[in-house]
């Protein structure tokens, strides 16, 4: 098995997520969800369900924003050091 790169591994996973969290309006197919609500109610889970897939997205891009930097600095050999 071959170790994946940090950036590679970042970006499909990235994918995945951004896959599953377009996906999530389609809840309301799932019978189980939905059964004994009413209309008013399933607004109302809907846009809840927006809102936490917002933030999910916010956070997976700002925390994946954050590993590129470190892993592009970890890549950059040391500085040598600076003479005063």
């Amino acid at each position: 098995m071959r170790k994946m790169k940090i950036k590679e591994r970042n970006e499909r996973a990235q994918e995945v997520l951004s896959h599953f969290l377009d996906n999530m309006g389609y809840w309301r197919e799932v019978e189980y969800l939905v059964k004994g609500l009413s209309e008013e109610e399933l607004e109302q889970v809907d846009d809840r369900v927006v809102e936490i897939t917002e933030s999910i997205k916010k956070q997976f891009l700002r925390n994946n924003r954050q590993g590129i930097a470190e892993t592009v600095s970890n890549d950059r050999p040391p500085e040598p050091p600076h003479r005063c």
